[in-house]
């Protein structure tokens, strides 16, 4: 036993020196807001504005067609989907914004305004010359969201009204890709929220309105979509307070 004894304080020695473990560091949950593909620049606008105002926030923005980020919420659930679309039955949803819809078309087309009407005959087909609404001969080139897409839904329940887009529409899944394929041919015509139009195309008028201002407030623009947060349940802290943000008007107009 003697000649153990050295041995064994030379191990609890080690030991002590050693010391425990440093304990690993924890971080808040990132949390993730869903935006479908033609509010993900809206969205992201939003979310740099409250980290101007707030500093950065513990949430990260992935854009998803609308039928995947409703499952993507529903398997989570916790993070919010940002959609122009009806929640499910027994969900979480509450409005965070009107969102005009801009009927572009080409610089060089002279048509300056539509009715209803004849902007449902442009993207069903049933005019299939600009001429045959004071423009060019050109035959008309409606560049539309993919399928599935909330806009492209919300669009067609406004003007369409349950006829099917030309089958001769260009498909564009993202709105900097719509207003490219409008600006590069002078026979095309979209659609995009209002506030992601650039110089680079020209907004109708639909029955003599153009959006904007007080066009809106009082009514006299119709083609609006509400823009909706839902999520499985109500969310909490980060996600919970970026929403009540939004809704104190905080965000910047279009």
């Amino acid at each position: 036993m003697a000649r153990r004894f050295p041995a064994l304080l030379m191990v609890l020695a080690l030991g002590a020196c050693i010391g425990q473990p440093s304990p690993t560091p924890t971080f808040p949950a990132i949390r993730r807001i869903l935006a479908t593909p033609y509010l993900e620049p809206l969205v992201a606008g939003w979310m740099m504005q409250y980290t101007a105002q707030h500093g950065p926030a513990p949430f990260d923005l992935e854009t998803l067609p609308h039928p995947a980020g409703l499952e993507r919420a529903g398997e989570s659930g916790a993070d919010i989907l940002v959609t122009a679309q009806e929640p499910p039955e027994s969900w979480f949803a509450t409005p965070l914004s009107s969102q005009p819809l801009a009927i572009i078309v080409n610089a060089e087309n002279p048509v300056q305004s539509l009715t209803v009407e004849e902007l449902g005959g442009l993207f069903s087909g049933r005019i299939g010359r600009w001429e045959e609404v004071g423009g060019s001969t050109d035959n008309v080139q409606p560049v539309i969201p993919l399928p599935g897409d909330d806009f492209r839904s919300r669009f067609e329940a406004l003007v369409l009204r349950d006829i099917p887009a030309a089958s001769s529409s260009l498909h564009a899944p993202h709105p900097e890709a719509m207003i490219l394929a409008v600006a590069q041919d002078e026979a095309a015509i979209g659609y995009v929220p209002l506030s992601l139009v650039t110089s680079e195309v020209r907004i109708l008028r639909i029955d003599g309105i153009l959006p904007g201002g007080t066009t809106l407030e009082d009514g006299r623009y119709t083609l609006v979509v509400q823009v909706t947060a839902m999520a499985p349940q109500e969310p909490r802290g980060a996600v919970r307070d970026w929403l009540a943000w939004l809704q104190a008007g905080q965000i910047g107009a279009p």
